[in-house]
C-alpha cells in the first residue's frame, strides 16, 4: 500500500507500476523520484482530488474515476492538471519538463512565465523557466513511452509483482482521507535490474 506523503523512488534500469483505488495507474521510470503529496477518493460518490510531485525522472499517469480536473501533476517547472487523460511527464536535471498527451487534455501552467496552455491529445511541449516549446512526443524511458505492462520491451510479460513476495495488493475500497489528505493505492509490480 502507498502512504500519505509516500515517496517512490526507483534506481537506474528499473520501474515501478501503482494502482490507486480509482483505477488510476502510476508508472515511474528509472532513476525517478515521485511524491504522492495527497490521494483522496470516495468510491460511493465519485469525488475526490490527487495532487503527484516529481522532481526527478519521468511517469507516465492513466486517471480513473477521479473527476476531471482533480488530478495534478506539479514539477520544478509546471503544474499540469489533467481532465480524462493519459499522459507521459519527464522531469531533466535543470527541472524543464517534457509533457507528452496520449489522451485527453492537460491544462499546463509555466510557473516561471506565468503562462497558460491547453495540450491536447496528441500534443507535446517542453516546459522550461524560459518558456513553453512544442515538444518531440517522447519521453525517453523505456516504461513510459512504451508502457510498464509490456516490459518495456513489446513483450507482454512484467518481471516480477511485489507484496511480500508474490501477488497484488488490494485498495481500500472505503474512502480514503487523513490529515486533509491521504493516498490509498496498490502495488501492482515493480522491476529492477
Amino acid at each position: 500500500p502507498v502512504a500519505f506523503r509516500e515517496l517512490l523512488e526507483t534506481l537506474n534500469d528499473s520501474a515501478a507500476l501503482v494502482r490507486f483505488i480509482d483505477g488510476s495507474d502510476l508508472t515511474v521510470g528509472a532513476e525517478s523520484k515521485v511524491l504522492v503529496d495527497q490521494f483522496v477518493f470516495d468510491p460511493g460518490s465519485g469525488s475526490g482530488n490527487a495532487l503527484i510531485s516529481i522532481t526527478s525522472g519521468a511517469l507516465r499517469f492513466a486517471t480513473g474515476a477521479m473527476p476531471k480536473g482533480k488530478t495534478v501533476i506539479d514539477t520544478p517547472t509546471a503544474t499540469l492538471t489533467l481532465r480524462g487523460t493519459v499522459v507521459r511527464v519527464g522531469v531533466g536535471a535543470n527541472g524543464e519538463t517534457e509533457l507528452v498527451v496520449d489522451a485527453g487534455i492537460v491544462d499546463s501552467h509555466n510557473k516561471f512565465q506565468n503562462t497558460d496552455q491547453d495540450v491536447p491529445a496528441g500534443g507535446s511541449v517542453t516546459i522550461s523557466s524560459d518558456g513553453t516549446t512544442s515538444g518531440n512526443g517522447a519521453i525517453g524511458d523505456t516504461f513510459v513511452d512504451n508502457g510498464f505492462g509490456d516490459d518495456g520491451n513489446g513483450s507482454g510479460g512484467v518481471e516480477q509483482r511485489r507484496e511480500h513476495g508474490a501477488g497484488n495488493s488490494k485498495a481500500n475500497n472505503g474512502p480514503s482521507n487523513s490529515g486533509g489528505g491521504s493516498s490509498s493505492g496498490s502495488t501492482r509490480g515493480s522491476r529492477g535490474n
